[in-house]
């Protein structure tokens, strides 16, 4: 049973067109520059050729306008729309390819807008070349372009904003002892993108806080007799808990001389 048309709105850059028959209503809405080359008149009697026709420009104003919703927060790269119109399900191949070349027409879709900003979001989140590179690459950028527009980021520039990010993670973290907490913001360096840390942790003044580290061994050293005491005394004890002190990152010259001081005690309470 064919269809008729017994609406058509036009709504900006789409239109609308109501279609029934005595069992069924559809809408299309597709874009108007589809519609205007090949009108339809209220009232008209669609064939099948024409609603396979309005079926396919139906899913692609679908597709078009959600990858401009998705456009419009922010830039996204060619390899993020593919992926977007991907996964709609029914989108022609050819029709997926007109998209994304309209979009880049008309501006909305243009790869070096969107790695520019990455690289500004990644220097004001304070991250080392290597996993701006990393992140460019991900999504989608060719590694030699990535690489040339990380060439503006200067050695000198590098250092300066990974000594920022290596004096935040250290303000942060004070739950570890000195000689860990120094190999947790190597680590932590390393993977947030810088290579050369040792320039970057050269000249920065990250002095142990004595009466904190005695603080936090107390507490270590306690928790350690707690938690080996049921099982072993004596020597054997000692030695369990100095091991688990040393696995903590604390010094082992300190452990020796402060559980003369305290450790013997708790062992004898």
């Amino acid at each position: 049973m064919e269809l008729s048309v017994t609406a058509i709105r036009i709504d900006g850059e789409t239109v609308s067109l109501k279609c029934e028959d005595e069992e069924s209503v559809r809408t299309f809405k597709i874009l108007l520059d589809d519609y205007l080359a090949q009108p339809l008149s209220q009232g008209q009697l669609l064939d099948d050729r024409q609603v396979i026709r309005l079926d396919r420009q139906h899913l692609y104003c679908y597709a078009y306008r959600r990858c401009l919703r998705f456009l419009a927060g922010a830039d996204h790269t060619e390899k993020e729309v593919r992926n977007k119109l991907d996964r709609i399900e029914g989108l022609a191949e050819e029709d997926g390819e007109k998209i994304v070349s309209q979009l880049k027409q008309l501006g909305y879709l243009n790869d070096d807008n969107a790695a520019a900003a990455q690289l500004y979001s990644d220097q004001n989140k304070l991250l080392g070349r290597r996993k701006t590179l990393y992140n460019l690459t991900g999504r989608g950028i060719e590694k030699n372009k990535a690489q040339q527009l990380l060439s503006q980021v200067s050695d000198s520039q590098e250092t300066e904003r990974g000594k920022l990010r290596a004096m935040k993670i250290w303000q942060r973290d004070r739950s570890r002892p000195y000689r860990q907490r120094l190999a947790h913001l190597r680590r932590q360096l390393i993977i947030d993108g810088y290579e050369d840390v040792d320039a970057i942790l050269q000249d920065l003044d990250l002095p142990s806080d004595s009466a904190a580290e005695e603080a936090l061994l107390r507490k270590d050293l306690e928790k350690a007799i707690r938690k080996y005491e049921r099982k072993a005394q004596g020597q054997k004890l000692r030695s369990q808990v100095v091991q688990y002190l040393l696995a903590r990152g604390h010094e082992y010259e300190m452990i020796q001389k402060y559980y003369r001081q305290e450790g013997e005690e708790y062992e004898d309470q």
